[in-house]
């Protein structure tokens, strides 16, 4: 997504609006991330690739700072991307921790392409302002 300011002369003003996202101005972190949204860059590590289009990737691990939950029904949602190649060396192992503590794994067989998975947050980051995603 791109802005603009017309005064006489457009003017593209997306990085000046990105480095002053409400977030920043707020004291919450978001509930929810589009990785490839690069107004939403500031919450994530600082091992994420830059954006390519609409996408971003990551390497073999990373982070980002989220909203906590503000209940024990609340679950993490993980919606990603798996290329084929991934699996050449076999399954792969998505393991996911909040604030330094482990929250779950799931294995994923040839889930080439799309996939989602779900995990239970701990108890520990209810009511917490933000928490850690690794």
């Amino acid at each position: 997504m791109r802005l603009f300011r017309v005064r006489g002369r457009l003017r593209n003003v997306t990085t000046a609006y990105s480095n002053a996202t409400p977030w920043r101005w707020a004291s919450e972190f978001p509930r929810r991330v589009d990785a490839g949204n690069p107004l939403l860059a500031f919450v994530l590590g600082p091992s994420w690739h830059p954006t390519e289009g609409a996408y971003r990737w990551m390497p073999g691990q990373a982070s980002l700072r989220l909203a906590g939950p503000s209940s024990k029904a609340d679950r993490l949602f993980i919606t990603g991307y798996c290329p084929k190649e991934m699996f050449a060396a076999g399954p792969v192992v998505l393991s996911v921790g909040i604030d330094g503590q482990p929250a779950g794994q799931a294995v994923l067989e040839n889930v080439v392409g799309k996939f989602t998975q779900v995990f239970a947050l701990p108890g520990s980051a209810i009511g917490k302002a933000s928490v850690e995603i690794h």
